[in-house]
């Protein structure tokens, strides 16, 4: 299958939307990410491992999860069928 230079650059554009949009999908990862946040900012950790999630994200990542409204949230993401 062969793409013209404007689907490409839209599939780009899609993806580079997806990534940088980045939230969380629920209220534990939320305040998950609200600890190492704060783990980034003041070096003040929670647990070793919130430092080892601070330590391999970049900040705005963190961020942008940790500022994820908790409105329509689950508290925890659901596991697919058939998942253990």
């Amino acid at each position: 299958m062969k793409l013209t230079k404007s689907q490409l650059n839209q599939i780009i554009q899609e993806e580079l939307e997806a990534i940088i949009n980045e939230k969380s999908v629920s209220k534990s990862q939320q305040r998950f990410m609200g600890m190492v946040h704060k783990c980034k900012e003041t070096g003040d950790c929670a647990s070793e491992e919130v430092r080892k999630a601070a330590k391999s994200m970049k900040a705005k990542d963190a961020e942008d999860f940790a500022s994820t409204k908790h409105k329509g949230l689950p508290e925890k993401k659901k596991k697919p069928k058939g998942k253990k």
